[in-house]
């Protein structure tokens, strides 16, 4: 049986406020009406006292998580994240991004990755600010294509294949290999330490293996407001691991 959680099982949608209590209205995730539960302002959380159903899946439990969406996040070229994935060569990346038009032409913005060395079981997105070009290593296979800084741009290495803004942009050979680090975002692992730390803005990062998804990590501020990566996989945090600090964007309404 599959698991069904609180991202696949119901949401509430409504806020009715009277006085010091709030009514929440939850749906089921086919928009139907699932049931209706209260909470106070600062108070605890009252979640239905049903568990949801649905054909083919096993409720294992609710997972709430404090954090505000924001719109995306940005490098100060000292932060990164280790999303804790060894890729290989059955891994895929999906990142929606955007360099911002600051620097020369020459330098280096990785976006996430991993890699033994520039030509060695590399597995990184990276590209130049400028809008000179764009290169993405696959094993010994690198690549360059064009890039904007003012525009926001999809790329999705999807095994031998780069997708870029949905275009097939480049097909290699596919070798197997492992990369020797975990994957890094904003910056790659280069035998366990960070290089070419960016500051790109970030709207999300897709990790599958083997075309099962390990990491869907989007831009919020924790309960803390601090800015971070959620990984919506895990119901986890993933915070800067560098010495700088990340930039958050606009809260989402």
């Amino acid at each position: 049986m599959k698991r069904i959680g609180l991202f696949l099982c119901a949401i509430f949608i409504s806020v009715i406020c009277h006085a010091d209590t709030i009514n929440l209205h939850w749906l089921n995730y086919d928009g139907s009406s699932y049931q209706d539960s209260t909470c106070t302002v600062n108070g605890d959380l009252n979640i239905p006292t049903t568990p949801p159903t649905k054909y083919g899946y096993t409720f294992t439990g609710w997972k709430l998580t404090n954090y505000i969406p924001i719109e995306y996040i940005q490098g100060d070229k000292q932060a990164y994240i280790d999303t804790g994935v060894v890729l290989n060569n059955n891994s895929s990346i999906e990142a929606r991004f955007q360099f911002p038009n600051v620097e020369g032409a020459t330098t280096g913005n990785f976006i996430c990755g991993s890699r033994a060395s520039y030509d060695s079981k590399a597995f990184v997105l990276v590209g130049f600010s400028g809008g000179s070009a764009w290169a993405s290593n696959y094993n010994n296979s690198p690549e360059l294509f064009g890039v904007s800084d003012t525009l926001i741009h999809v790329m999705k290495r999807e095994k031998e294949k780069v997708y870029f803004d949905g275009i097939n942009v480049i097909t290699s050979v596919n070798k197997t290999f492992t990369t020797p680090g975990t994957c890094f975002i904003f910056s790659a692992n280069q035998n366990g330490q960070p290089y070419l730390t960016s500051n790109i803005k970030l709207w999300y990062v897709k990790i599958w293996d083997n075309d099962i998804i390990v990491r869907d990590m989007i831009p919020v501020l924790d309960g803390n407001g601090v800015p971070c990566m959620f990984d919506k996989v895990e119901a986890k945090f993933y915070y800067n691991q560098g010495t700088g600090q990340f930039i958050a964007g606009p809260v989402l309404q």
